[in-house]
């Protein structure tokens, strides 16, 4: 199963979990932004670093990552890379008139095991 695909199936759990009560406005428009911006941004991010594995995006865009043996010196360069494209994401959304709610945090935490 793809990256993208078992976050679909997690995203879909949740909902059924919540008793498949519609989205509000606000709550879909995280759901979006978390695909969107952060897990896109992160996704983009592991391909350059190739000892950071992804574990968790939460919604506010925190990440807990799995680091190779000896490659704690790659988590700041990986951080600053997620940064950069949480920033480049969302002033992208911005130039398209595409909704992002303030505040928003471009600099979620990255936690590593």
């Amino acid at each position: 199963m793809s990256i993208r695909a078992s976050h679909i199936l997690v995203a879909g759990i949740v909902l059924l979990a919540g008793g498949c009560a519609p989205l509000s406005p606000e709550e879909k428009l995280r759901w979006d932004l978390m695909e969107d911006v952060y897990w896109d941004a992160a996704h983009e991010c592991a391909g350059h670093y190739y000892t950071v594995r992804l574990a968790r995006v939460s919604r506010d865009g925190d990440l807990q990552v799995d680091l190779a043996a000896e490659s704690r010196s790659e988590l700041r360069q990986f951080t600053a890379c997620y940064w950069e494209g949480i920033r480049q994401r969302v002033d992208a959304r911005r130039q398209k008139s595409l909704p992002v709610p303030e505040p928003f945090n471009l600099q979620p935490g990255v936690d590593a095991d």
